[in-house]
Formats: C-alpha cells, sequence, structure tokens
C-alpha cells in the first residue's frame, strides 16, 4: 500500500497529474467493500472500540447554558444537566467517552480521529 500511495503522490509527466485522490478513493471504496465482503465489521468494531478515551471540555455554566438554548437534546445527551443554583461564571466540566468510527483512509487513532462517535456521557462536575 505505500508503494502504491508514494507513486501516485509523486508528480509524473503523463496526463493524470493528480493520482493520489483518485488512488485514496478506490482505496476507501476497496476497505468499504471488504469490510462487507468479509463480514468484518463486528472485529473492526471491536477494534476501534478498544480505542475509546475520555475527552473533556470546561467552561462557564453561562456558555454551556448559551448552547443548550440552541441544542438542549444534544447537549443532554452529552452529559450537561443545568444547576440553576450556579452562576454564569461557575465552572462545568463535561468528560465523555469517545470511540473512533469506521473511517477509511483517513486516521482513525488519537489524538486526532477524523470521525468519533459517543460511547457514553462520563461526568457533569462544578470545577
Amino acid at each position: 500500500m505505500e508503494l502504491v500511495l508514494l507513486a501516485a503522490a509523486r508528480p509524473s509527466g503523463n496526463k493524470l497529474r493528480h493520482q493520489l485522490p483518485a488512488v485514496m478513493d478506490a482505496f476507501m471504496q476497496w476497505c468499504e467493500a471488504v469490510r462487507e465482503d468479509f463480514q468484518l465489521g463486528q472485529q473492526i468494531d471491536a477494534q476501534l472500540e478498544s480505542r475509546r478515551q475520555r475527552v473533556g471540555m470546561t467552561q462557564a455554566y453561562g456558555l454551556w447554558r448559551a448552547m443548550s438554548g440552541s441544542n438542549p437534546e444534544g447537549l443532554k445527551a452529552n452529559g450537561f444537566v443545568d444547576d440553576p443554583t450556579k452562576g454564569a461564571a461557575e465552572q462545568l466540566r463535561l468528560e465523555l467517552e469517545m470511540i473512533p468510527d469506521w473511517a477509511p483512509g483517513r486516521s482513525m487513532k488519537w489524538p486526532k480521529p477524523h470521525r468519533m462517535k459517543l460511547a457514553k456521557p462520563v461526568q457533569n462536575r462544578a470545577t
């Protein structure tokens, strides 16, 4: 695979100067076909599951509340529970367990997987 990618990335004198995007597209299609044809979905998903990581964000209650106004169900699903006794400036940390999602041709490893899916909310704690 490395040789194919290196060859496609190098400029050549032929008319197909932009071969790398086409090669990557073909590789991604092949990955999808192999996953389906050989019924590897469960095994691949188990490997991605083993790459589970905690990610979090700390910000003021006021900002969480503003975000909640535009997408209350989404933020609630991610673990936000408003505590009306907290002032707008008080800090709240939300942590989630995330799993890289299937994305052939792109990174499926931390620190920057191309796509992620939520495993579960972890914490909702004031800091």
